[in-house]
């Protein structure tokens, strides 16, 4: 673990252009010709240091392992091969979306661009063909535990099994996962598994098992497992995912599971069943006393899961960070000290801001917004971001009329305008972007793409049935991520290399609503995000999430009626230019992170 720790610490240092197509292509051209094959594998399968290469190593297929093992030292080629070679000749290459190409098969596709190849002769071949043929017997017993387990799968049972993977896959962020050589993924264009003619799990619900190819089965029964626990697939993006990998990974989750409970490693099951229904049992006692957050890597989307401790994030208002408690205390005249909690302070915070009989506001934004935006970023200072922002739905009032009323695919159907997303600069950032009109663009974009998160995530708060349009659902899990900028046409737009997303959930009626509102975080440079900087701005989203909980609160019992109007493309514009106004009274942050 310590391993693969230090090796996404030294993954985050090289600074690529953004945007993966230009990542990939400046990987190629890093290649030597001098290189050996070795080097060759360990420059694709990390994308040129940007990935551990000790998890990488888990996306090759034990014949691609083996040609790495008797043939790391030779040189690749790098003219075009000969046609009437009597020596098997293997191909290197990428494919778009990440994957290394290594194969004695041609390859004929735009997707895939091939750039050396390597003669291995006939005694060699015959030797990698000896030692795949041995990850079989390895595997056999696992192959067959799988094999069995679908003898015993009635039709309605296979139909349910493919729904719930579906849902899996449908209603999160993209999978990219490898079984043996194919490649079974929801990203973008690449997607050959769902909403399109031919896809894997539309077809699969509609014919016998009898009829699935092997590595379907393998694909399909596997993430069926790992749903069975409450994991999402994505800790086997860019990997192997097979009956005896998912074995293996269960036995060191596992492991780390009885080190977190304190308990002995004992009585561990068989079956990948029972080591399933075992695992999920695990987790619901660690997340007692634990909080499950995710480690992303944004190139090949994959989720490590973490844990953090659950009385590191608790506090008081005691604990309040200085300058937090000194503008409230001014500002407000509350005594934060006085108070028992966040959500008795920060309520009294609302009520004050909000008061129609005292002055509040500004031209731009008026009180609860001041507030939104003094908490966001004083988080932006403490934890070294360029950039800030918090979500919501600018109404809350008419969303518990809604919901009251049971009118859930009216709200689902609402426009991304009627959310609001508060973006804000550090003082850094404004140096490096003194143009406030290409300023006030990014901060734009960035809360447009929220607006559109909040848009996309309220369907999943209801009944899938009452979806009018696609939806994930709502996050649960704060999580830290590296390389955010390669995919993400946002993100690559404006130059986000590292992000913090820590979501938080709202209470209405007794039931409580996830992802509803989140504090997100970026850097565009410097050293990625932290252990410790994710628990600290899980503090901070504790605080944005009593301002919002006290803004429901208050509309539901009628007391006030608490509606956002800033954050639309207007104000950032209005906004921006105010920022470099050294009289604006915005001027919040007297210093900010560079």
């Amino acid at each position: 673990m310590s391993e693969n720790n230090t090796a996404e610490k030294k993954a985050g240092n090289p600074r690529p252009a953004t945007g993966f197509a230009n990542l990939l292509d400046e990987m190629v051209r890093s290649i030597c010709t001098t290189d050996t094959l070795a080097r060759v594998i360990r420059k694709v399968l990390t994308l040129k240091q940007r990935q551990p290469y000790s998890i990488a190593l888990r996306g090759l297929t034990a014949r691609q392992k083996a040609l790495l093992d008797l043939m790391g030292k030779a040189l690749c080629q790098w003219t075009p091969p000969p046609a009437d070679s009597l020596d098997a000749v293997w191909q290197i290459g990428v494919w778009d979306h990440g994957r290394i190409f290594l194969s004695d098969a041609v390859v004929d596709s735009e997707n895939c661009t091939v750039f050396a190849w390597l003669k291995v002769p006939a005694e060699i071949s015959r030797q990698i063909d000896a030692r795949a043929r041995q990850a079989e017997l390895e595997r056999a017993k696992s192959e067959h535990e799988l094999e069995t387990f679908l003898a015993g799968v009635t039709e309605a049972q296979k139909r349910k099994i493919v729904e719930l993977v579906r849902d899996g896959i449908d209603h999160t962020d993209p999978v990219l996962i490898y079984v043996n050589d194919r490649t079974f993924t929801n990203f973008g264009s690449y997607n050959n598994l769902l909403r399109k003619p031919g896809a894997l799990l539309e077809r699969l619900a509609e014919i016998p098992i009898a009829d699935w190819l092997a590595d379907e089965k393998r694909f399909v029964i596997c993430f069926y497992w790992i749903r069975r626990i409450g994991m999402r697939g994505e800790e086997f993006n860019g990997l192997q995912l097979t009956p005896y990998t998912l074995h293996a990974y269960f036995d060191d989750c596992f492991q780390r599971y009885c080190q977190l409970l304190g308990a002995q490693p004992e009585e561990w099951p068989e079956s990948l069943e029972d080591k399933a229904n075992r695992l999920s049992q695990m987790r619901q006692e660690i997340s007692r006393d634990h909080i499950l957050c995710r480690w992303v890597n944004g190139l090949t989307f994959f989720k490590a899961e973490r844990f953090v401790q659950r009385s590191i994030i608790r506090q008081s208002p005691d604990n309040l960070p200085t300058g937090l408690r000194d503008y409230i205390e001014s500002v407000y005249g509350l005594q934060v000290s006085s108070f028992a909690n966040f959500d008795e302070l920060f309520r009294a915070c609302v009520e004050a801001c909000t008061d129609p009989e005292k002055e509040s506001g500004s031209p731009l934004m008026d009180g609860v917004e001041q507030l939104l935006e003094r908490i966001t970023s004083s988080a932006i200072e403490a934890i070294n971001s360029d950039i800030g922002m918090t979500r919501g739905i600018r109404d809350i009032r008419r969303w518990q009329e809604k919901l009251d009323a049971q009118r859930f695919v009216e709200i689902s159907e609402w426009p991304t305008t009627d959310y609001f997303c508060g973006v804000f600069p550090s003082a850094g950032m404004r140096g490096r972007m003194p143009d406030p009109g290409r300023l006030a663009k990014v901060l734009t974009a960035c809360s447009v793409r929220m607006q559109y998160n909040s848009w996309h995530y309220m369907p999943g708060h209801f009944s899938k049935e009452l979806a009018p349009h696609h939806f994930y659902l709502p996050p649960r899990m704060p999580d830290t991520a590296i390389w955010s900028d390669q995919h993400h046409a946002g993100h690559v737009m404006a130059a986000v290399r590292f992000s913090i997303r820590s979501p938080a959930s709202l209470k209405y009626r007794e039931r409580t609503y996830f992802g509803m509102v989140d504090l997100r975080l970026f850097r565009t440079i410097g050293a990625r995000y932290t252990r410790k900087d994710l628990c600290e701005a899980m503090k901070y989203t504790e605080y944005l999430r009593a301002v919002y909980q006290a803004i429901t609160d208050m509309a539901a019992a009628g007391e006030r009626h608490i509606v956002i109007r800033a954050f639309d493309k207007p104000w950032f514009e209005r906004y921006c230019s105010t920022l470099f106004d050294n009289s604006s009274v915005l001027q919040t942050q007297a210093t900010g992170a560079a």
